[in-house]
């Protein structure tokens, strides 16, 4: 059921993308640092590891791979973060004004 829901948003927003430009040009104007300024907070999949690994206190079909997914999330966004702040401005893989 949750992957209903969350095609349905994503349809929503897409439907609305392409029926709104009014939409579209606010979407166009949000700067993506924003967004992707909150991914560092996902080197808590360390802790899952963790978690699983000394008292199973999470199952490992969660753990694991979610722990490791977020790590790699992480460390991709620190690497892009440290691009922007060193180019004072956004990559182009992550900048809308195009």
């Amino acid at each position: 059921m949750p992957q209903l829901v969350l095609a349905g948003l994503t349809v929503l927003l897409l439907a609305a993308v392409v029926a709104r430009p009014r939409f579209r040009r606010w979407l166009a104007t949000l700067d993506l640092r924003w967004l992707v300024a909150v991914h560092p907070t996902r080197f808590v999949g360390i802790y899952f590891l963790i978690l699983y690994y000394r008292d199973r206190a999470l199952p490992r079909a969660f753990a694991v791979p979610g722990g490791w997914g977020d790590i790699v999330v992480a460390i991709i966004i620190a690497n892009q973060r440290r691009g922007v702040l060193a180019n004072r401005g956004a990559p182009q893989a992550l900048s809308a004004r195009t």
